[in-house]
C-alpha cells in the first residue's frame, strides 16, 4: 500500500496544490517554494494534529488534505481491527480509497472522512429533495415525480465524488494503515545538523539508514570478521 494521489487546500502557502505520488517521490523546487508545507501537510493528514489560525491560507476557509491510498491488500487490512473492518471495506474500490482530513476555519478542529459518489444533477441532492416536495401532498407528490425524477438509474458518468455527507471515519480506525512518519525539517545550520545526535537532521537519517541495514550487519554482531569487499568505497571531497 501506498499513497498514490495528494491534493491540499487552504494549507499556509499552499491555496491549492496537488501531486501524483509513488513509492518514491522526490519533491524538488527553489528556497520558500512551498516544499516543506507540502510534506507537513501530508504528516498532518496522517498525524491529526491540531492547528492554529496561523496554519490558513485564508482564516474564512477550512484546510482540506485529500489523500488516494492505493495497492490495499490483504496483509494491509489485517492490522485493522475486525470490528471497524466490515465499515472500512465498503470504500475500498479496486485497491484504493479516497479520504480526507478536513480542518474546520471556525472550531480549527480536524475529521478524517471518506468520499463517496452522488449524482452530478443537484436536484437528486437531499437537500434539494427536500426543498422540492416540501408541503406537497398526495397527487402532487406523484406528479413531481413523474415530472422531475423520472429517472430510474443514472449512468456512471452522472456521479461525482463528495465528501459533503460522507460519514466520519474514526481516526483509531485507519491509524494502523498508515506508515510512522518521519519529519526532518529543512537544512538551516549546516555544522548543527551534521552532528550524529538523535535530533539532528544527520542523526535521524543515520538511524534510518542503520534500521533498513540491521539484518545486513548480523555478521559484525556475531563477532565474525567483515571483508573490505563488503563495503563500498568511499571518498572525501574538499
Amino acid at each position: 500500500m501506498y499513497f498514490s494521489y495528494i491534493k491540499i487546500s487552504n494549507y499556509k502557502a499552499l491555496k491549492n496544490a496537488e501531486a501524483k505520488l509513488g513509492e518514491f517521490a522526490c519533491i524538488i523546487g527553489e528556497n520558500n517554494a512551498g516544499k516543506s508545507t507540502f510534506i507537513q501537510s501530508l504528516l498532518l493528514f496522517i498525524t491529526g494534529s491540531k492547528i492554529t489560525k496561523s496554519d490558513f491560507y485564508d482564516i474564512n476557509e477550512d484546510i482540506l488534505i485529500t489523500i488516494e491510498l492505493s495497492d490495499i491488500e490483504e496483509s494491509d487490512l489485517k492490522l485493522i481491527d475486525e470490528k471497524h473492518l466490515a465499515k472500512l471495506q465498503k470504500y475500498i474500490n479496486n485497491g484504493k480509497i479516497l479520504l480526507a482530513r478536513r480542518y474546520d476555519c471556525k472550531t480549527l478542529k480536524g475529521s478524517l472522512r471518506n468520499f463517496e459518489q452522488i449524482p452530478k444533477n443537484e436536484k437528486f441532492h437531499p437537500e434539494k429533495i427536500n426543498e422540492t416536495f416540501k408541503g406537497k401532498k398526495g397527487l402532487e407528490v406523484d406528479k413531481l415525480l413523474r415530472s422531475k425524477f423520472s429517472e430510474i438509474k443514472l449512468d456512471t458518468e452522472e456521479v461525482v465524488n463528495s465528501q459533503a455527507r460522507a460519514k466520519e471515519i474514526i481516526d483509531n480506525t485507519l491509524k494502523p494503515l498508515f506508515p510512522e512518519p518521519i519529519f526532518i525539517p529543512a537544512v538551516k545550520d549546516l555544522s548543527d545538523d551534521l552532528k550524529t545526535k538523535d535530533a539532528a537532521s544527520f542523526g535521524k537519517l543515520l538511524n534510518i539508514l542503520l534500521d533498513v541495514i540491521e539484518d545486513d550487519l548480523s555478521e559484525a554482531k556475531s563477532g565474525q570478521p567483515l571483508y573490505s569487499g563488503q563495503f563500498s568505497q568511499a571518498t572525501t571531497f574538499s
